[in-house]
């Protein structure tokens, strides 16, 4: 190759490579170009996300700053200081009648026209009092024909007697005439009964309640002729339910008031208990036996009956209304130290407004009675009054309240105020209507419509 060939060879190449450094220059201007660009735009847009986070946390409400609680004033309560009972009598009452002690119907025994009658109804009689007397002339007929019978045949019988001693007679017949003779006995005794039976007498004593025949009329055996009720002692018939029927048994005396009489009390003895109860009331018919000798007491009267089922020794007894009924059991509040404290109790029997308390409670306990609606475990309490007594809340004082609890949130409770949008966390006034749900045991306080102030997670 020539020396001008390797020149223009050279030359060649060398204006390849100022080509290729032109080229490289120009990329790397439109680089440098192109980041200053896209760092531009970046650092507008975190600029405007900044801008954005500072209007939005401008805007969201700052939370509400909790009030501390103010100091909850005590509680007026009332309380009831446990005294044991020693022997507590566990009873009831029940209604019952008045029965005889039996109702006797005298029959006549022989038939005959009625002569005469001697008793006189409602009157008192003793047994063997006359009360009627029939007709006798057929029954003196029967009697003398049985007599003469009879007298022939003894006479009969003491003939062939003395002809079987001379041998004029034989064994046989002699034993025919004795038992002829003893035949005709029988039939004057017989006759001689009737005749006495004709004269009609009381039996047993009594009240003749009734004489249900006329003089003149004519009766036949077995015609009720009078009735006789014995009312010394009577009957007191109650239906006692089949939970008391264990309490029961007879001999057992029972107390008895005849309202009749303005209470006036008797003393009865159990001397009957049925042994099969009435299938639709499933009560069992019990008698017990009453004195009444001066008659004060009459059959049909309505009586009142304390019956004892059993004796408990050391009950202790509380107001009803001081146990609080919860799903399962019941709860009572004491105060301790100027607290109220709950106690879980099992309640026994009822009498009239109390109720024993089986487990649960002590002797020298003080029981809030009143006022314990509106307490809550440690609660502070004031002692204003025993028993039922409470003193009332001063003008100006603060009501009564539960001890404070720190708001937690409740997915079950829902506050809608009627007309607004479910959920608003407004602040209610007084007089907005609400529907409220799932507050039990809460604590929540809500109003009604009228105004009225209505507290929530009450027991």
């Amino acid at each position: 190759m020539s020396v001008c060939e390797h020149m223009d060879a050279g030359q060649a190449m060398l204006e390849t490579q100022l080509r290729i450094a032109d080229c490289g220059l120009r990329i790397s201007f439109f680089s440098r170009r192109a980041g200053k660009v896209l760092g531009a735009a970046i650092a507008g847009v975190m600029v405007l996300l900044v801008g954005a986070f500072v209007v939005v946390v401008a805007v969201i409400p700052k939370p509400e700053k909790v009030e501390p609680p103010p100091d909850i004033p005590a509680v007026n309560v009332s309380v009831l200081h446990i005294e044991p009972i020693r022997n507590f009598k566990d009873a009831f009452t029940i209604p019952g009648s008045i029965e005889p002690n039996s109702v006797v119907r005298v029959s006549a025994e022989v038939p005959g026209r009625i002569e005469q009658i001697t008793g006189l109804e409602g009157r008192a009689v003793k047994a063997g009092d006359k009360l009627a007397e029939l007709n006798t002339d057929l029954l003196k007929a029967s009697l003398d024909q049985a007599r003469a019978s009879m007298d022939f045949d003894a006479r009969e019988l003491l003939r062939v007697k003395d002809l079987l001693a001379r041998g004029g007679a034989t064994s046989m017949e002699h034993d025919q005439a004795r038992a002829k003779a003893d035949a005709s006995k029988a039939m004057f005794d017989a006759a001689r009964a009737q005749l006495d039976r004709a004269v009609i007498h009381a039996p047993t004593s009594g009240v003749l309640n009734k004489v249900p025949v006329e003089k003149g009329e004519y009766v036949t055996p077995g015609a009720v002729v009078a009735e006789i009720v014995e009312t010394d002692p009577v009957l007191v018939v109650v239906e006692v339910p089949e939970r008391d029927m264990r309490f029961i048994h007879v001999g057992q005396r029972e107390t008895i008031f005849a309202d009749a009489l303005g209470g006036k009390e008797f003393t009865g003895r159990i001397h009957y208990i049925s042994a099969v109860a009435d299938p639709a009331s499933r009560t069992t018919r019990v008698e017990m036996v009453v004195p009444n000798g001066d008659g004060e007491l009459k059959s049909g009267q309505i009586v009142t009956v304390h019956m004892e089922r059993q004796t408990i020794h050391d009950a202790i007894m509380v107001p009803l209304g001081a146990a609080i009924s919860l799903e399962i059991g019941y709860r009572v509040y004491v105060v301790e130290k100027g607290l109220a404290q709950p106690r879980d109790v099992k309640i026994g029997v009822l009498k009239g407004r109390d109720v024993q308390v089986v487990s649960g409670l002590s002797a020298g306990d003080d029981v809030i009675v009143r006022g314990h609606y509106y307490v809550g475990p440690g609660q502070a309490v004031k002692v204003v009054g025993q028993g039922d007594e409470v003193e009332p809340t001063k003008p100006g004082a603060a009501p009564a309240t539960r001890p404070y609890t720190q708001p937690t949130t409740n997915p079950a409770v829902t506050l809608t105020p009627v007309g607004g949008p479910k959920g608003r966390p407004c602040g209610l006034s007084k007089t907005s209507p609400v529907k409220a749900e799932g507050l039990r045991g809460t604590g929540v306080q809500i109003s009604n419509p009228a105004g009225g102030d209505r507290r929530g997670g009450r027991p």
